[in-house]
């Protein structure tokens, strides 16, 4: 899946992100997938995330190695959806 949706072509492999519509009103969770506010059980965090930056992560992105980082919700980034 991964392989899918990081193929945009002529970005660094270490910006690639992708929202994947979880968040957080507290940077430090808990998080809840934005469809269904149900909790997110599965959390694959990068290292050190999620981080508290001053307040304003509160959106999941995964990245292209894989793992999950929080970021502010305002910066814009490429979105997947789930569907029926």
């Amino acid at each position: 899946m991964n392989l899918f949706l990081f193929s945009v072509e002529g970005v660094s492999v270490y910006k690639k992100v992708v929202l994947i519509g979880a968040s957080s009103e507290r940077e430090s969770g808990p998080y809840t997938w934005s469809h269904s506010g149900l909790p997110v059980v599965y959390q694959p965090w990068y290292p050190t995330e999620p981080s508290t930056d001053g307040g304003s992560e509160h959106c999941v992105v995964v990245m292209a190695v894989g793992y999950w980082n929080n970021i502010p919700c305002q910066i814009q980034k490429h979105f997947v959806c789930e569907s029926d």
